[in-house]
């Protein structure tokens, strides 16, 4: 009796074993052959407000579907997210793999908000602290536009325009992301150290490689003072 039970428990510990490295090959093959790529980045983030492109990618020619709240299937592989409230949403994939086993894995996505982006002048903002600086640097300076919360590969902004105003002066207008108003660099010559300067109402235009205009509400102003 107890040569049995020996023999048993022998055969049912290599069953077992069978089993679970039967299962994690499964679970390797499940990983290998499915791949959720976020095609803005590689953060596994999506951002509320706009079409975030999702690719599936699925090896040998599994047959999946793909589900999620917000996620519509654009074409074979090719999928969008409107991300909807919350912190996270999880995308879902179902299907059979070649050894005709059934599957389901998840992704799960953080969820961020579009949030705007920062004025600059010549590669700094005044959002903590005004931007000293020479007149020699505000003449040949140049006002950008930069995202640097937004991890969005192909993301850009280009400045079409902003308001300038000298103190003293009216306010001028200026078209492109330079001064080249000969008249306005002769008054920026002619500023006292300490003065201030403000940039306002600054145009731009943005948008996503491949994906369209990005609306941006809010352009922060940017506050500067005269050093030298």
């Amino acid at each position: 009796m107890v040569k049995f039970l020996t023999s048993f428990y022998f055969v049912f510990l290599i069953y077992s074993t069978f089993i679970r490295q039967h299962e994690s090959q499964i679970a390797k093959e499940k990983l290998t052959e499915i791949e959720i790529i976020v095609e803005y980045n590689n953060q596994d983030i999506v951002y509320r407000g706009i079409l975030n492109p999702i690719t599936i990618v699925a090896k040998n020619n599994i047959e999946y579907v793909a589900k999620g709240i917000g996620l519509k299937k654009i074409d074979q592989g090719n999928y969008e997210m409107v991300p909807q409230s919350g912190k996270e949403v999880i995308i879902y994939v179902t299907g059979k793999l070649t050894n005709g086993k059934n599957f389901e894995i998840s992704k799960t996505l953080k969820i961020k908000n579009l949030s705007s982006g920062i004025s600059q002048f010549n590669g700094r903002n005044s959002k903590k602290s005004i931007i000293k600086l020479s007149k020699t640097e505000l003449s040949s300076g140049k006002v950008s536009y930069d995202f640097p919360d937004l991890l969005i590969n192909g993301l850009s902004a280009k400045v079409i325009g902003f308001k300038i105003k000298l103190p003293g002066k009216n306010v001028q207008k200026v078209y492109g992301n330079r001064i080249k108003s000969t008249l306005l660099l002769k008054d920026i010559q002619k500023m006292k150290r300490g003065s201030k300067v403000q940039i306002f109402d600054i145009k731009i235009t943005s948008s996503i490689l491949g994906y369209g205009s990005l609306r941006i509400c809010k352009i922060s102003p940017i506050l500067l003072q005269i050093t030298s």
